[in-house]
């Protein structure tokens, strides 16, 4: 398989595109590296190999370890952080790889050698598993939410500043969106005074309408396709975070290899998500600022399948591994809060399993009955048993799954996840199991009330000052915000503009230079980057309930 991409005669005799394996660990970066040129003078590490580097040492990479999980994070040590989380999935990665390594099928079927499979297939599979969560917000999934659903309320508020309110000078009750109607008009008067037409305010009524309906229509245009916010999702920031907000003077950030970004991608989908469509669409996975980048790493990597970018096939191992961790895990750390019992959740799974018989049950029934039975264990050892059978068990599906399906997955006709493929279902029966047994805890609702809390005001406060009709607010507000996120975004707006980058100047940048769709990216950006115990502590701060 040694070509861009391979065609095979189907049974219908209709001619299959099938990618190649070399393509998809592809050393191509956005930015080739005099150290990748020269490579065996400076670095025994291949490209790829480098990239995990790259991800370790980075500082979205230690903001992991104060983010949440699933429950919340405590003085209790056995509980899950994100870093914990991102270290296993990384782990059982890894596992991926040396039994592919060790899979004469696999290696008949890819063409890559053992040894590429042990330098760079696991390396980009190892670097995918570590970030697959870096772009996760403060309060996991419920942070998520939390941001998708003020962005959904906000945008309502400025549709209601229609032109016509507008023309009308009808002014709006409700505070916040009074605060965005006086914006059109400062940032009418300030492109006013920008193109040296002078002063607005001196202009007759008319001209004064005209020109801040114009900046409404001009501002507002981004709300046709407005998923980047609406749909806000922790695998579409992530992306950003490692290929751009890691900023070190361009917009490359971590500079990773497309077979490491090609392998981080879960959802390559730049559009709404969509329920149809195959797995790679179920969420709106690339925000509009990387749709680029995303078409350059799928037409690179050969991605591009009849004109549809498909998963890379390691995300399927990647996501495999995520949610083996995350549902034996969460498991886990339930028992640790004694909400429940080893017991309880092997009585749950032979409950759920129907047929004992079958040969690949056997076994696998057996153990659960054996640990359910067995009340001598001291129970510390009952847990580390259910997770050795639960993630054995996963494991081998997945793998499993992997090389028989791998036709259809290089095909990227294959849509489901590895571990749901499964004639027990007992990623399901899991995966209820937390549901009823977890998520309806006090601890985990109280988790999501105060982490909608926190980002709704963390959002208030500074849209307040970022759209604030006077310059002192919005440029102390600037001073608060991070300045390499700050810098990104400028740099994405005079890019845009096709000005060189050498021209911007943060200390006398306006903020009202940057368009409405630039200040909330500036926030959606900044926000998500922290950590939990940052944005606790700095929506006090904002508030004025704390001082230092």
């Amino acid at each position: 398989m040694g070509i861009d991409w391979v065609l095979t005669l189907s049974g219908n005799n209709n001619f299959v595109i099938v990618m190649d394996w070399k393509q998809l660990l592809s050393y191509e970066r956005e930015r080739q590296s005099t150290k990748d040129n020269n490579r065996e003078k400076f670095d025994a590490r291949t490209p790829i190999e480098s990239d995990f580097g790259r991800v370790i040492f980075s500082p979205a990479c230690r903001r992991l370890h104060d983010k949440t999980q699933v429950l919340p994070l405590t003085t209790d040590d056995n509980i899950h952080s994100r870093l914990t989380h991102s270290m296993e999935v990384m782990n059982i990665g890894l596992s991926f790889a040396l039994s592919l390594s060790k899979s004469k099928e696999f290696k008949e079927k890819s063409g890559l050698t053992e040894e590429q499979i042990l330098h760079d297939l696991s390396s980009a599979l190892r670097t995918a598993c570590l970030v697959h969560d870096i772009g996760n917000p403060p309060f996991g999934h419920f942070g998520e939410e939390a941001i998708q659903i003020y962005f959904k309320s906000l945008f309502s508020k400025i549709a209601k500043i229609s032109t016509h309110n507008l023309k009308s000078g009808d002014k709006p009750d409700d505070p916040m969106t009074l605060l965005l109607y006086n914006y059109f008009y400062e940032k009418a008067k300030y492109e006013y005074a920008k193109q040296g037409k002078g002063d607005l305010d001196k202009q007759d009524d008319l001209t004064q309408k005209r020109e801040i309906c114009e900046i409404y229509e001009r501002e507002t245009d981004f709300l046709k396709h407005p998923y980047d916010f609406t749909e806000f999702d922790g695998n579409a920031q992530g992306f950003r975070v490692i290929s751009r907000l890691q900023f070190a003077g361009d917009l490359n950030g971590l500079n990773l290899t497309f077979a490491s970004l090609g392998a981080y991608l879960k959802y390559p989908n730049p559009g709404p998500k969509q329920k149809e469509g195959g797995i790679a669409v179920h969420k709106h996975g690339i925000f509009n600022t990387e749709e680029s980048l995303l078409r350059k790493v799928a037409d690179t990597c050969g991605m591009n399948i009849n004109g549809k970018i498909v998963r890379h096939p390691l995300a399927f191992l990647m996501e495999a591994a995520d949610s083996i961790c995350y549902l034996v895990m969460d498991i886990e750390d339930g028992i640790s809060k004694k909400w429940f019992t080893v017991s309880n959740v092997c009585e749950e799974i032979l409950k759920s399993i129907g047929d004992y018989e079958n040969e690949k049950n056997k076994a696998f029934v057996s153990k659960i009955q054996a640990l359910r039975d067995n009340n001598q264990l001291i129970s510390y050892k009952r847990l580390i048993h259910l997770r050795m059978i639960l993630m054995n068990y996963l494991i081998e599906l997945a793998e499993t799954n992997f090389i028989e399906k791998l036709d259809l997955i290089d095909s990227g006709e294959y849509s489901k996840e590895l571990i749901e493929d499964d004639e027990n279902g007992i990623a399901k029966i899991l995966g209820g199991f937390c549901k009823k047994k977890i998520l309806c805890q006090r601890e985990i609702i109280s988790l999501e009330l105060a982490g909608q809390a926190t980002i709704n005001g963390l959002l208030d406060a500074y849209l307040k000052i970022l759209f604030s009709e006077h310059k002192s607010v919005r440029n102390r507000g600037k001073e608060m915000i991070s300045q390499s996120i700050l810098a990104t975004v400028v740099y994405e707006h005079f890019d845009s503009l096709s000005q060189p980058f050498d021209i911007v100047n943060l200390d006398k940048l306006d903020v009202i230079e940057l368009t409405m769709e630039e200040k909330f990216r500036l926030l959606r950006d900044y926000i998500s980057g922290m950590t939990d115990k940052f944005a606790l502590n700095h929506n006090k701060k904002l508030s004025g309930q704390q001082i230092y």
